[in-house]
Formats: C-alpha cells, structure tokens, sequence
C-alpha cells in the first residue's frame, strides 16, 4: 500500500458555522501518528499551516527553567537541511506572509501563512516549499552553537518586555536561567535542548492543521510528504525525561489526581454525529493527545485538594496598574461535572452580566465600587480549571473589599433561591444565544490564527468533545434535551448543586493588585506583612491566609440588594431554539455539505468574490450614504453599518474632544476619529434584527440629546475619573505605544497631549456637556452613513430613515452652499531635517527604552509616494528582524513597516530595547539604512529584477494584515466604549472598516485592502535601477541633506546603576534559592550594600557567613567576571552586536560594497553616519510651526471631491446593477 493510502481517515461530518459552509474538511492520522486536520478552503486567496506539540514550560527541566521556550525559539534557526537560519523567516517575509510561535504550560505551536500565486522557488510552488522547510523544524534541527548566546539575549529581551506585566507568570526564561546559571553548575545547554527535542518532540504528541484552496487530496498528498516521516529520522528515546532532567511541575507534586480519565460518548443530535460516534468507537487511540502525553506527569498533581491551597490571598503592589481583584474559584474533577461547558456559559453570563440591576450596575452605579467586572474560565493544565471573576476597583472600592466580598457571595445565594421557572427560562435564552452566535460566528481576518486554534483544539480530548464539535470547540446540548421538561429540571438541580460547591467561601482565593497595603488588613488579620519581591518580575508581593467565616460575617450584614436573578428576559432574541436547531441542522446536512469541487483537483475553484468598491448612494451638502452588497459567505444574514456624525457649530480643541469622549463613553462609540467633533457608531449583527437594535439605539441617542446631555453628578465624577485613569495609563504602558501615540500627536493636526487633554478634565463640567448636547440637537451637523452586507437598497433606506430620526440629515436646506467642514489634516516635514522628541519613560517599573524611527515620504495622495513607500518597506522587512534582532540583539521587538497618516506617508521602524539606549538605536537604525544603500548602489540591473522586484510583485496579497504595529492608526482603532461581543478582528468588519476609512479620509481608494492603500504595479514592473537608487538617495538615504526624518526616543527611567543593582539582587536571590538559602529580602539588600554590589565581595561574603562550596564559589565568580562590575548587562550586549556587525560584513562583504561606493562615488560613504544635524523638541509646537499642512491640490472641496467620485462611477451603476441584480 502507498504512503499516501497507509494513513487513517475518520468518516466524519464536522458541524460548521454559516462562513465556513464551503470548507471542506477531512481529518487524518499519518503512519507516524500525527493527527492533522485538512481544510480545503475555495474562498482564500493564502494558505497556512500550524503545528502543536503537546509539551511545554509544564516539562522544563527544574535545573533549566525556560528551556521549552528556548526551544521553539531555536527551531527557527535551522535545520539540517535548511541550515541557514534566516531561510525560514526571509522566506515569509519576502513573500509577503506572517509567522509566529508561542509556548504555554503544555503546548508549543508553530504556525504561518502565505499568499498563494503561482511563484516559484527552485522551480517549486512558494507553498510547497515553504511546507518542506516548516517540516524540517520538527525532524532534524541542529541547535546552532554559535546563535545559542544570541538567541538566549533575544529571550531576555522578551522578558525584560514583560517585566511590567504582573499578568504573566514565569516560563520563558531569562539570561540568568538560560546562561549564567547552567555556567554556574557547569550543564551543557545544547545538550538540555537536544534531550528536550529528543524525548517530547514526538509524532504522536503533535497536532497539524493546514488550510488553502488546494483541493482536500492535493493537501493531503503535501501532508504525506513533508510531515509521514517526522520522528523516523531522529534518535528514539522515553518520552519520559531523565532524572536529571526532572521537571518544574513534577517537582512541585504533592498530591495524587482522583480523576476519571475513562471517556463519555457525545451527545446524539442527528445522523451525522451518530457517524462520529461511530468512528469514536472502533478506535479512539490518538485522539486525547494532551492527556497521553502528561498523564503520568500529572498523577500526583492536585493542588486544591489539600486545604493549604485555598483561602488564600496574593497581594501584589502596584503604582502602574487599575486596582484589581480577582476571585479564584477551582473547579475539582471537572470531569466528572455533566454539561460543564453550559454551566460555565450560566455562571460567566450571571456574574459577569453588565445590564441594569445586575451585580455589576449594583457594584458600579449603587455603589461606585468598581468600574468594570470580567468573568472567565482559565485552564492551568488539561484537568485543573478555575472560574475567575476579575473586578477593577475604584478608589472607593479599594476601601470597602469585604463589603464587595459580602455583597458577591450575598448575590450567589440569591441566585441559589432564585425562582426555578425564571432560571430555567435564562438557560434556555442561553442555549439560543450560544447557538445563534455560533450559527453567525465571524471569521478571523488572519488565516494562520485560525489554524494555530485548531491546531491547540485538536489536542484535547477529542472523545468527550465528538469530532463533529472540532469547530465549536464545546459540546452542545442537543434539541432533544429541550423539548423534554425533566431534562431542564435536572439540569437546575446539577447547576444549585455545583454552585453551591464552587462558588463557596471554602473554595475560593484572592488576588489584589494595589498599592493600598492595608487593603487587605481587615480580613486577613496581618498588619504590616514584610512584602517578598519576586525574582522574575521584581514585582512585591505577599501570600497570607484568610478566615472565610469573616467573608461570612460581611455576607450577613448585606440586607438589601436591588438586583435581578437571573437577568430579565432578553427582548433582542427573536429566534426560537427549535428555529436555530433546524437552521443548523439544514446547513449541516449531509446533502447539503456535499462538495461541488473535484477532489482532485489541484486548487478548488475558487468562489466569485465582489471586490467593487462601495456605491455612493446618495449625498448633499450635509450627508453621504455609501452602500456595498455583500455576497460572500461570512456576510451571509449579516449586515455592518457605520454612522458618524460630526458636528459643524465647534471647533476642535483639548476640551470639546474631551466633551466627546465624555458623551460616547457606552457601547460601541468612538469619539472624535477624525480629529473633529464627531460620534462615530457601528453597528454589527444579524440582518433578522438590526432594524429593531438600530431603533433602540437611535431613541437612546435622541433621549439623552434631548435631556441636553444631563448626567448625574456622581456618574459624571465616575466617568471623568475612569476617563483620567485611562489617560495616566498611556503614560505607564511600554515605550512603544507610547512613542506610537507621540508620532500621531507631533504629525497630525487636532491631536492633543495627553496633559491637555487633562488639564481640559479637570476643568469640564455639566455646562459644557450640555452645550454640546445643545448643538448636537440643532441638528447642524454632518452626517456619513455606510451599509453593507446581506442587504439592498431598499434595507439602507430603512437604515438611512431610522439615523434621521437622530440626524435629520434628509431635510431640505434653502441654502445652497455646502457646510463648512474643517478636515484634520497632516504636517509636511521641512526637507533636510532630523527632529528628535526625546522623553524619559513615566513608568518608573520599566527598565526599557525605545525608538519610533520615522522618515516621511511625501503626500498620501502621491501614486509615487504609495508605490515606492510600500517597495522600500517590503525591502527593509527582508533582512531587518535578522539583521538587528538575531544578530545584533538590540531588542525582542522590533517592528518596520508604512506609516499612513490623514495626509502624509511615510517609513517607520520601532525597537524595544533592555540593553541599548534610544541615542544607539539610533545609530544602529541608520548603519542598517546605510548597509541598504551600499547593496542598491552595488546592484546589477539584473540583481535588482530577481532580488526585489519580481519577489516584491510575486509577495503582494492584501488579504494579509499587518503582523505588528498597524500601519494605518485610524484602520486599526477600537471604540472608546464597547459591548463584550464586540469583535474588531473579523474579516467581515475589517473589510468594512477598510471602506469606511477610506471614506473617512476622503482617499477613495477602496481596491487596498487592510488598511493599507492602492499601489500601482505597473509602475513597478517599468521601474528602472537608477530611478529607484534616486528615489531612495533623496528621501530615504543617510547620506541625503533633502530627507525628513522624526525620531522619538523614550529613554527608561531606571538609571544604568538601578538596572545593574536590580540584576545583581535578582541573580544573587536566585542563586541563593538554589543553594538552598532563605534569606528575606532586607537582608539580601544589607549584605550588597556592605558589599557595594561588588560580586567578589559579595561571594567572598557568602563564603565566609554561609559556607558556600568552594567549587560552586568559584564557578559563580568565573561566570560573574565574565561581565564586568559596571554596566554589565549593557556591556555585554554590546560585545555581542559588534562581533556580530563583523559576522554580517562577512555575509553580505559591506567591505568591499562600501570600497566599491567610496571608488565611484567619493568619500562620503566612507562613513554610515548621517549628514544631517539633529534638531532636538523641548515640545510639537516648534515642529508645527516648522512645518506646513497638506492641503487639497487645486483647492477641491470635500463636497466637490464626493460630486467627482458620484460622476466618475455613475456610468458604471448600470452595468453594476445588471450584473448582481
């Protein structure tokens, strides 16, 4: 039998959504034990491929944490076959695709995705190429010696990134857990990392999904190949680790698991998951891969049966984050729980609830308590769950956590005595809600995310789940249940019953995130706990246990709470349960899933997608209506709108934006996403009842207009606030962000400072609220509409009628002329300058710095600008991620890409860094930016065709996002406020937000797609050498006196001195740790400042007080002298990057390009420093003045520029209309 026949298929129907009812699906198991799923997707115009290996930081070796992700990091770095470790990334990258890869607890996954043309690679498809590279990560990679150190600084990079996230726990590793320590007790890393490959990087601990519009065969046939002979070439061993490799979490074990693992059958709903059942019963082995691969880990690992591990409270302190708490609630023997999916949908919905006269509206408005609440479920392994109801607290609250705890366990046991009928009847609306929103279920605009869940998913235990739920990801309650009374019976008396056991006093920890100690006095009984500092993080914090009876007590002093259990009835569904059963079942029938395709063909015939820019279907001197039909599958019964109207009476200042972000403060709003005084609404959702959520929506804008904008004192006070924290947290979040948000402050216009925007705060009132209200009502305003989806003219007609009703946009003015619009535009950087906004971080917790390193190009509106911008970006993304972060190791992120403002354009590249200072960021950006220059001025014409330009054109797809920092800030905006379902990720609202900013900015230009903007090709295809090294000497090069460049240099606060004391009390607390010395935090600070932080002295201190060995003295101070007494960690980083700029001189030989340059074109690239002089800000006045704002060409008039867009595509209405009528 053929390799290709030998594998297993399992005879299934996979239940789908409506967007994903073309897929076609087929899972396998190959010889070598590999489960993978085949997505055969006629839609896409990318493919993608993930794989999960069931291992990770849960396997770490005790001795070696961090190992598992110093492992994914290196299976990029080459494999014996493809040994050059830029291969993989420079293969995605110039071919206009993303990767990525992370590690939790138990999995690692690999995943990426790629445009699919008919480009080649040694006379192979991209795809299949790249297919043959991906494989290699996981048969042969060989642990490069030589980029060990490298890429251990580039993990230590990523911790140093997260160090101001108290959110994360500790499984990455860091420079000291990955390098000093194994030099310390002398343990050969690369080993470690071959072992660790070796004994958990198994076929049958892997999962792979692959997805593109290749037919299910073809896919198949590409699986086969590259991935049936994984584990045959590498050595055989225990999937068990050595003793000398124990892992972290069997070293933890205390307690032995009483658990059934024995599997239960699915549910029968229909025929087809009687098939999957079926196939579950003739062989389910290999379908729980997480429990095959960390049963035995596990055995004696139960943390919350012993007592010791509950009633506890984590009291973490914290300047830099809102107030929280967080209730902890385990979950025990989740398994043995029937229906636990439904019964955590009812609590996280009860709980978490936000409407009136819920625990939230009680907490927030009765009490102003808190200010947001959040309940989820977290999975800490495959059978240890907690349900976790998270509260952000205000002031206020954070003096009143026993009230707050009294009044949460009184609401849980009103919801214990609430009224069966009632909580039967919000089950019930709970099952259409979850069936109506997967039934709807949107898209995710990046393919490769898609299948890296699926990839995650198809580990679990497949036999509980049904193969036919691998979608939904959860197994449903059939419609056989609902129509039998008892089942409903049953089912309340399970939920009191598991409540009553979960959500106890007796079950439950704390979290708290303050910097309020004596928070947590009144119910722990400790004053003045000595706070331990955590070795990872540096964060303080401190354990102590808590009398659950004093939760008790504060529940009984809790007489009155005016709160609904379960919430009232829900007057938005207008489905029945038996309506979406039968929906659901006729899209999965087995009819009608049948494939139209041919199997065997090589790409599937691919589904006509509308690709016509949206109707301008109608306009005036105050309003535009824009209308786009939508007829793919993910807008199926599915309509988006967006309204924005802007105000014509005020003009745009610190204190009417802040009016306006005030007013849109509730769901779904922007403010001011122009920067005018405007509201911007959009609206999401099935087309059965977006006209009545519309109508509620709109009567709710008209009343509070109406009331000209009266707030309560109290609740204008909260809001003020929460709006204020909101603003002080931009100036604690990292560097990047912060320098992001600093370069559309300094380049566009009516973007105010972060303290004007406070100083206006502080100084609004009701009044002013009521003016704007005042203005809003009179109806002088401009108004944009934008409908698409499922609908026709006839719908935005009705949509257009009920926005009136707010807007009045539809009336009749006498006055002929068009209104005064103001449109935001952008500044024009003076040609040859080289202004630098250097600040020093306000999170004082933050030991990195960053650069936003910005050369503007020219007007937006430029064709040239466009095309040349978007080819200069695809060339610097080639080779700068290995350039600066794998070899130089200035930083983890590092970011390059377009930068799109209202009016200009331009380059940008972005660095976080923990080892260099934004001033040799700097410099570093401009060598990369020189070498660059060098290699064009060396290029033969024929170089510059096969090496840029016909991979740049065969690498363009823009159904790709952008992987890092978005190019187009206004694109890649959120709500100031918004619903909990809202989701800005799908492809169905990206594709309409793309229209709709193109609208917003007046571009037109609706052929771009993500964000980005149109590009012309063809000038591409005819562009010359010389015209390009012209283009790029003038704008872009170092060496240019005519450039314009904006550098924004966020310095840490954290001097070098506190960086360097911070690492040698971490490493000397770690150190101690594993020699088995407790000794407090104060007392490991006495002795380095006896010591003066001097390691010698330090160790030579220990030797003498604690009786260190005189062997593992001697190993630490070898290692210690390694790097220096001063500026140790910089320094040597430093050391680093130049042995590494002598290694990438030797690859690309910029020796001899420069000798070649300074030969024919003179002395000044003997040099890569730049020419111009750098001209510092003290504020973004001095650049505004310098600088001018882009302006319409030939004084267009927005009206006018709508007048010509309706004329140059009225022609084509007809034809439009005739062929999709």
């Amino acid at each position: 039998m053929s390799t290709y026949h030998s594998i297993k298929t399992y005879p299934i129907h996979i239940e789908k959504s409506l967007y994903n009812s073309n897929k076609s699906y087929r899972l396998i198991h190959l010889s070598n034990g590999i489960l993978a799923l085949l997505i055969s997707n006629p839609s896409t115009d990318a493919a993608a491929c993930s794989m999960c290996i069931a291992t990770g930081s849960h396997n770490d070796p005790i001795e070696l944490p961090g190992l598992a992700h110093f492992c994914e990091h290196m299976l990029f770095l080459g494999s014996k076959q493809f040994p050059n470790p830029n291969e993989f990334m420079g293969l995605i990258g110039s071919n206009g695709g993303n990767t990525n890869a992370f590690t939790t607890g138990e999995q690692t996954c690999f995943y990426y995705e790629l445009p699919i043309n008919q480009t080649e690679h040694n006379h192979e498809l991209i795809f299949d190429y790249s297919l043959r590279n991906f494989s290699a990560f996981f048969k042969n990679p060989i642990f490069n010696y030589n980029l060990l150190n490298q890429e251990v600084n580039a993990i230590n990079n990523e911790h140093d990134s997260n160090k101001s996230n108290i959110n994360k726990i500790f499984y990455h590793g860091n420079l000291f857990t990955l390098n000093e320590s194994p030099k310390i007790n002398k343990l050969n890393i690369r080993n470690y990392l071959i072992n660790y490959f070796q004994n958990y990087f198994q076929p049958n601990k892997m999962s792979l999904v692959i997805e593109g519009p290749q037919s299910l065969n073809h896919l198949q046939k590409l699986v086969v190949q590259n991935f049936n002979n994984i584990g045959q070439s590498s050595s055989s061993s225990s999937s068990t680790p050595t003793s000398s490799s124990t892992s972290l979490l069997l070293n933890k074990r205390k307690k032995s698991l009483s658990m059934d693992h024995s599997s239960t059958s699915s549910f029968s709903r229909n025929s087809i998951s009687s098939l999957n059942s079926l196939a579950s019963s003739n062989d389910n082995t290999g379908l729980n891969i997480l429990h095959d691969s960390f049963a035995d880990s596990y055995i004696n690992f139960h943390p919350y049966e012993s007592p010791q591990y509950i009633n506890n409270l984590l009291y973490i302190s914290s300047d830099n984050f809102n107030p929280t708490i967080r209730l902890i609630f385990p979950i025990k023997d989740p398994k043995m729980i029937k229906h636990l999916d439904f019964l955590e949908t009812i609590w996280c919905n009860l709980l978490g609830d936000e409407s009136k006269d819920s625990l939230c509206f009680y907490l927030k408005s009765g009490k102003n308590y808190i200010s947001s609440i959040m309940m989820f479920i977290q999975d800490l392994t495959i059978y240890d769950k907690v349900l976790i109801l998270e509260l952000e607290l205000t002031k206020n609250g954070e003096k009143h956590i026993s009230n707050i705890l009294g009044i949460i366990f009184n609401y849980i046991g009103q919801i214990l005595s609430a009224s069966s009928y009632r909580l039967i009847r919000y089950f019930k609306e709970l099952k259409i809600v979850k069936d109506h929103s997967f039934y709807y279920q949107t898209s995710s605009t990046s393919i490769m995310d898609e299948v890296s869940h699926l990839s995650q998913v198809l580990q679990s235990d497949l036999n509980e789940l049904g193969l036919d739920n691998i979608l939904k990801g959860f197994k449903g309650i059939g419609s056989d249940d609902d129509e039998n009374e008892l089942f409903w019976i049953q089912l309340l008396h399970d939920f009191k019953m598991e409540t009553e056991n979960l959500l106890s006093i007796n079950n439950f920890n704390i979290i708290l995130i303050s910097n309020q100690l004596q928070s947590i006095y009144e119910f722990t009984n400790q004053k003045h706990p000595t706070l331990e500092k955590d070795k990872y993080y540096h964060f303080d914090y401190k354990i102590v246990p808590f009398d659950p009876l004093q939760i008790l007590e504060y529940q009984n002093k809790i007489t009155e709470l005016t709160i609904n259990v379960p919430p009232t009835t829900n007057k938005f569904l207008s489905f029945t349960e038996l309506e979406l059963f039968t929906l659901l079942h006729n899209l999965n029938s087995p009819h009608n899933l049948e494939s139209t395709y041919s199997e065997n063909s090589m790409f599937q015939t691919k589904r006509i997608s509308i690709n016509d820019p949206p109707r301008l279907l109608d306009f005036s001197k105050q309003f535009e209506i824009w209308f786009k039909p939508e007829y793919d599958l993910i807008f199926k019964s599915n309509i988006i709108t967006s309204l924005q109207f802007q105000t014509i009476e005020m003009e745009s200042s610190p204190m009417t934006n802040i009016a306006m972000e005030l007013l849109c403060y509730s769901w779904g709003l922007y403010a001011n996403l122009t920067g005018t005084p405007s509201i911007t609404l959009n609206l999401n959702g099935p087309k059965r009842d977006f006209v009545k959520v519309l109508q509620f929506i709109i009567t709710e804008f008209l009343s509070y207009f109406n009331n000209s904008g009266e707030i309560p004192y109290k609740d204008l006070l909260k809001v003020r606030i929460k709006l204020r924290k909101e603003y002080q947290d931009l100036l604690v979040t990292n560097g990047i962000k912060q320098a992001l948000a600093g370069s559309t402050m300094l380049l566009d216009e009516n973007v105010w400072t972060i303290d004007e925007r406070l100083d206006a705060l502080e100084i609004l009132d009701q009044s002013e609220l009521s003016r704007i209200c005042e203005c809003l009502n009179r109806n002088v305003m401009y108004t944009r509409i934008f409908v698409n989806g499922d609908c026709n003219e006839d719908d935005v007609n009705q949509i257009s009628k009920i926005i009136n009703k707010l807007t009045n946009h539809e009336r009749i003015i006498l006055n002929n002329s068009p209104l005064q619009l103001h449109e935001p535009s952008s500044y024009l950087l003076t040609e040859g300058t080289d202004y630098v906004f250097e600040v020093t971080n306000t999170n004082k917790e933050d030991p990195l710095h960053s650069i936003y390193y910005y050369i503007q190009l020219g007007p937006r509106d430029d064709i040239e600008t466009r095309t040349l911008g978007t080819l200069i970006d695809y060339m610097f993304s080639i080779n700068l991620e290995y350039e600066l972060r794998t070899k130089k190791q200035l930083g983890y992120s590092i970011f390059s890409g377009l930068k799109i403002s209202r009016s200009t354009m331009g380059i940008y590249i972005s660095i976080l860094s923990g080892s260099f200072n934004p001033q040799e960021l700097k410099e570093e950006i401009e060598k990369f930016i020189f070498n660059w220059e060098l290699i064009l001025q060396n290029y033969s014409t024929q170089e510059f065709e096969s090496k840029l330009i016909k991979p740049f054109l065969d690498s363009q797809n823009e159904n790709l996002e952008d992987s890092g920092i978005p190019s187009n800030l206004l694109y890649a905006m959120i709500p100031s406020m918004n619903s909990t379902n809202f989701i800005n990720d799908s492809h169905n609202y990206r594709n309409h937000w793309n229209c709709f900013e193109k609208i917003l900015s007046k571009t037109f230009r609706f052929q771009a797609l993500g964000g980005k903007e149109e590009i012309d090709l063809n000038y591409i295809k005819s562009l010359s050498l010389s015209k390009f090294v012209s283009y790029f000497n003038q704008l872009v090069s170092v060496k240019s006196h005519s450039r314009s460049l904006l550098s924004i240099l966020i310095n840490s606060s954290m001097t070098n001195e506190q960086i360097e004391h911070n690492l040698i009390e971490n490493q000397l607390s770690s150190y101690l740790e594993n020699n088995g010395i407790d000794l407090r935090k104060s007392e490991i600070l006495k002795i380095l400042d006896t010591c003066n932080y001097d390691y010698v002295t330090v160790m030579n201190y220990l030797f003498k007080h604690y009786g260190i060995k005189e062997d593992k003295f001697k190993s630490y101070v070898s290692v210690i002298k390694q790097f220096g007494k001063s500026a140790i960690y910089n320094s040597k980083l430093m050391a680093a990057a130049k042995k590494n700029q002598t290694q990438s001189d030797i690859m690309y030989d910029m020796k001899s390009l420069q000798k070649s340059c300074i030969k024919r074109f003179g002395d000044k690239y003997s040099s890569n420093e730049s020419v111009l002089i750098p001209t510092y800000l003290s504020d973004s006045d001095q650049l505004k003045q310098d600088s001018d704002l882009v302006f319409e060409e030939n004084d267009v008039s927005p009206y006018h520029k709508l007048e010509n867009f309706y004329n140059d595509s009225h022609e084509e209405d007809a034809d439009y209309l005739n062929l999709y009528s």
